[in-house]
């Protein structure tokens, strides 16, 4: 990204330039060496290398800074400008403190003196979170010496909210304990994570109720901790079903989107160093009631990416208001918006006959249904806007009276269950106020749907690779049953490549603002105009799935898959919704739970089956108070929960370890490269699996996914030679042509050259006259079996033999497997040339003595036979084939047959020997081998005797 400076500044570098190029080599003021430098380094947890976070900076945090090339002792002002990539916030400029430089004008540490300077927190003031660069320029330009121009550092920094409580000192000195999740209108409670306060509200803003836009990708991760999945634990008091959630890794430049507690927690697991992305599962609330996959509230599965997958989302940038004392994590929930690009390319149909071509892929959700976390005290949110710059708190804003009330315990009318629950834990259930939180200052929740067209929403999709001759994007678009909005995409192409000057990227433009607020639900499909050969093609078919309960499992079990990023909801396909999963052990699923994937080398085949046994709290998602629906109380929710979790503990002797939470029964992972071979034949996948659940809970092994793989040959017929041009062929000679047939589907495994799963099979025929097959060219002659590996091919040879001068255009026809071409011609050309032949002479013998011995008796006259075409004609014999046939004779030599060559003639002696008196005559034929023109043989008329009258 190229970053814009004020005019001024490039005035100034225009003056210093001009300025050195007029003090000579030799001035000795000027930093003539080279424009002066800056660096920074520093991050999160410079204490811990196993955790530190080069430039991300919290409040706080030190940012330390070198460089070089400035005046001896020069003092510099550096300088932050952003934030650079925060939605609705135009960039601007922060004065950070003073750093100087050393006595040979190097900004390096001191005996003394270490150049770094605090990211600015006060209690009354905190630095934006963003993406920013990095300046400084010199803080009192020397009069007498030539400014010099400003530095930019090449590292771009990153500033996090801190949200791990932490003490900093005041400008007096005194420390201060803070707590950024409260200072936003976070609450604790009397029961640590337990309490109810920390569901009311759960979610706060951040920073402020203005939608934040990220760049990531799901992290791929280990089997028992999945990036992205069905959460099995959530709140039914402010849920109207569980939570998709997503494991996101910002893109560098959107780091900034991390708290400092997202960094807590094991470094191996998935939410470590990851912000979640969370909106509840498709479903129709009041009440929930098994609604998945149905209703207007939450994401659709077609939309949510899988391990790998790089999404780009919108939503409101929320800390989890679950774990203030240890730290509260920053996560984006709901999003508004989600931009699901596929890792893995697809395929689309590119000819009739059942083909398909390579496709980049992006699912497109755009909601203002965020299920019941939208339903959110808005009073909270406009408090603490501050005046629009967000980062207010609420202690700035509440008088104390109702700061009081706000932070209070509660609210919660007496009751016989608090007061077991506070005889239980250990508190005093009369500090439970009636009246306390967001409702007791007169901020109630607001409504599930939120507008949406309140911004238009940009993103950029890679496309895939040209394939040779490309020259255009095509695009197909998909609309998906919840598609409601008369907004429509505008898709332009974008980053040319420097050598091609094709496009490399999609622009996706959602013109949403001031429009309707309806759902946009499509999928964009991009591919060339040219043939591109999809990756190898999969089905996977889902058999059945084993359960192996423990005995207080309910037997209601909601299960989904996830194969290569196509979510199937499995318990909607089984015949009884595995309700029936405790007894039957097992449930059996149709011959719908079936995927096609596409995949690359480099690509996985992921199937993986995840979900949870339903308990009593999962009958509690979806209720509502009132006409609104808005959310219930949170401690009129917790009674329920105790409620539930008391018949939990009286419904199993041996109690559940949730009590009453739904039962995470884990997740069954298959990943493997994509070898079309057997299970068993290297490292072949086609065939059977079966892969068994695994989770951190007490559940490993609760179930088994029974699934089959198996191969779509993907044959690439490739022919060379074509057409196939025999050039001038003279009759009665040949010319041989090669056409050929080579399988261009690859072999992916370079260390099994003998993968043979893409065999190109089919068939050969020739039409046109005077054109065949050579026999030995194809074994049999018409058959093809060509496999991929190391360029396998076939060579058919073609000959042209023609005989007619009809003869000269052919076609070689070859029908294979390849789905996209099964048919294909191959123009067969020649040009026909042959002799012309004429005959000369007279054979006109006069009187010839009957009788007389020869000489006397005889004469012997010759004709010619000439040739004046461009090729030999052939001569097979000459004879008497008329008249008095017993006078006449042809004489030797010449033999036959005979080649006459072009532009040359064959001398024939025919013996006149009468028999009798009178007029003899007869006719000689003259049989030729190879001229079309002559299909019947030549004649001449030999005569003797007197003629007669």
């Amino acid at each position: 990204m190229r970053t814009t400076f004020p005019a001024s500044q490039w005035r100034q570098v225009l003056l210093w330039l001009v300025a050195l190029s007029c003090l000579g080599a030799g001035a000795a003021d000027a930093q003539v060496l080279g424009f002066p430098t800056l660096h920074v380094s520093g991050g999160l947890f410079p204490g811990d290398p196993s955790k530190f976070q080069p430039l991300l900076f919290g409040w706080k945090s030190y940012i330390f800074f070198s460089g070089g090339n400035w005046y001896p002792n020069d003092v510099l002002m550096v300088h932050l400008y952003g934030p650079l990539n925060t939605l609705g916030v135009a960039p601007s400029d922060h004065a950070l403190g003073l750093v100087y430089a050393d006595n040979a004008g190097n900004i390096s540490p001191g005996i003394d003196y270490y150049p770094r300077l605090r990211v600015p927190f006060s209690t009354t003031f905190a630095l934006r979170p963003g993406n920013y660069t990095v300046y400084a320029e010199e803080a009192n330009p020397s009069p007498k010496g030539i400014p010099l121009p400003r530095a930019t550092a090449p590292e771009r920094i990153n500033i996090s909210p801190e949200t791990i409580p932490f003490e900093f000192p005041d400008a007096n000195g005194i420390l201060h304990f803070f707590q950024w999740s409260r200072a936003r209108g976070g609450r604790d409670g009397l029961l640590g994570d337990q309490s109810p306060e920390r569901t009311d509200p759960q979610w706060i803003s951040v920073w402020s109720e203005a939608p934040v836009a990220v760049y990531g990708t799901i992290a791929a991760t280990g089997g028992k901790e999945q990036p992205s999945f069905i959460s099995h634990e959530d709140f039914p008091g402010n849920h109207y079903a569980h939570d998709a959630d997503l494991m996101l890794l910002p893109d560098q430049e959107y780091r900034w989107i991390l708290g400092s507690a997202n960094f807590n927690g094991d470094l191996e697991a998935a939410s470590t160093g990851r912000i979640e992305v969370e909106w509840e599962t498709q479903n129709s609330g009041r009440p929930f009631a098994d609604s998945y996959g149905t209703g207007n509230i939450g994401v659709p599965l077609w939309a949510m990416p899988t391990a790998g997958d790089r999404i780009f989302v919108v939503g409101r940038w929320a800390l989890d208001n679950g774990h203030p004392d240890s730290g509260d994590r920053t996560e984006i929930h709901p999003p508004r918006l989600i931009a699901t690009m596929r890792q893995r390319h697809t395929a689309v149909p590119f000819c009739a006959s059942g083909g398909n071509t390579r496709a980049s892929q992006v699912d497109v959700f755009v909601s203002g249904h965020g299920g019941g976390a939208n339903q959110f005290p808005d009073g909270l949110g406009a408090a603490t806007d501050n005046n629009g710059l967000g980062g207010g708190r609420l202690g700035d804003v509440l008088t104390d009276d109702l700061f009081g009330i706000y932070y209070e315990y509660g609210p919660a009318s007496p009751s016989l269950l608090i007061d077991l629950a506070a005889w239980y834990s250990g508190f005093d259930s009369s500090r439970i106020r009636e009246v306390a939180g967001p409702s007791g200052v007169g901020w109630p929740n607001g409504p599930e749907e939120r507008p949406v067209n309140d911004m238009d929403y940009d993103f950029d999709v890679p496309l895939p690779a040209p394939p040779e001759g490309a020259t255009s994007v095509q695009e197909k678009v998909i609309t998906h049953a919840e598609h409601t909005t008369a907004v429509a995409e505008v898709i332009t192409y974008i980053k040319p490549d420097a050598a091609t000057g094709l496009p490399t990227m999609a622009h996706v433009h959602l013109p949403y603002n001031g429009a309707d607020s309806g759902v946009y639900a499509r999928t964009l499909e991009f591919y060339w105009d040219t043939y591109n050969p999809p990756g190898r093609h999969f089905v996977v078919r889902m058999n059945n799935l084993t359960f192996f309960p423990t005995s207080y499992w309910s037997g209601r079990a909601y299960v989904w898959a996830d194969v290569s990023g196509q979510w199937t909801f499995l318990t909607a396909l089984n015949p009884d919704r595995f309700l029936r999963a405790q007894d039957t052990l097992g449930g059996d699923l149709p011959a719908s739970a079936r995927w096609e994937v596409f995949l690359d080398p480099s690509d996985t085949l992921r199937v993986f089956a995840q979900g949870y046994d339903q308990q009593g709290f999962d009958d509690l998602f979806g209720i509502r108070d009132g006409v609104n629906q808005t959310t219930r109380p949170a401690y009129d929710v917790a009674q329920d929960i105790v409620g539930v979790a008391i018949d939990n503990k009286l419904k199993y002797p041996h109690n559940s370890p949730e009590d009453g939470d739904s039962e995470d029964i884990g997740g069954a992972l298959f990943e493997s490269l994509p070898n079309p071979k057997p299970i068993g034949v290297g490292t072949g996948i086609v065939g059977q699996h079966f892969a068994l659940s695994q989770s951190n809970g007490a559940y490993r092994g609760a179930f088994s996914a029974d699934f089959d793989v198996s191969y779509v040959p993907n044959p690439r017929i490739e022919v060379t030679g074509a057409p196939v041009d025999f050039g001038s062929v003279c009759t009665g000679s040949s010319q041989d042509g090669v056409v050929r047939i080579a399988n261009d589907a690859p072999p992916f495994f370079s260390s099994d050259l003998y993968d043979d799963s893409d065999v190109l099979k089919g068939s050969v025929t020739v039409s046109g006259a005077g054109f065949s097959l050579i026999p030995a060219s194809l074994v049999p002659q018409t058959t093809l079996a060509i496999a991929e590996y190391n360029g396998q091919h076939e060579d058919v040879i073609v000959r042209f033999s023609p005989t007619s001068i009809t003869q000269g255009a052919g076609v070689l026809t070859i029908n294979s497997n390849d789905l996209c071409r099964p048919a294909l011609t191959v123009d067969l050309r020649g040009t026909l040339i042959y002799p012309v032949t004429t005959l000369s002479g007279s054979l006109e013998f006069g009187r010839v003595p009957v009788g007389a011995r020869p000489p006397r008796g005889s004469k012997v006259l010759d004709f010619s036979i000439n040739n004046t075409g461009e090729c030999p004609v052939i001569v097979n014999s000459v004879a008497v084939t008329g008249g008095q046939v017993s006078d006449f004779h042809i004489l030797t030599p010449p033999t036959f047959p005979a080649t006459i060559p072009p532009g040359e003639s064959l001398l024939v002696p025919v013996e006149f020997n009468p028999t009798r008196g009178g007029h003899r005559s007869a006719t000689i034929s003259v049989a030729l081998g190879n001229d079309p023109t002559h299909p019947v043989p030549l004649t001449i008329t030999a005569n003797g005797g007197p003629e007669l009258r």
